[in-house]
C-alpha cells in the first residue's frame, strides 16, 4: 500500500508540474500573440500613412484641361 501511496505522490507532482509547465507557455504564447498584433497593427497604420503621403495629387489642369479641346469636340 505504502508503494501505490509514493507513487501517486510522484505521479500527482509530476502532473502538477507539468500543467503548470502548460499553463506558462500558453499565457507566455498569448502574451506574444499580443504583443505581434500590437506591431502589426501599428505597421498596418504606418502603410496606410505612406500609402496616403504617395498618393498622386489631383491637379486639374494636368489631368484634364479646362475649355476646349481640339478634335471632336470642335
Amino acid at each position: 500500500m505504502n508503494k501505490i501511496e509514493q507513487r501517486l505522490r510522484k505521479i500527482h507532482e509530476k502532473w502538477k508540474h507539468s500543467n503548470q509547465e502548460v499553463s506558462d507557455a500558453c499565457r507566455d504564447g498569448a502574451e506574444e500573440l499580443r504583443v505581434m498584433s500590437v506591431h502589426l497593427d501599428a505597421a498596418n497604420r504606418e502603410l496606410e500613412i505612406y500609402r496616403e503621403l504617395n498618393k498622386p495629387k489631383f491637379i486639374p489642369d494636368q489631368f484634364m484641361p479646362i475649355g476646349w479641346g481640339k478634335g471632336k469636340d470642335e
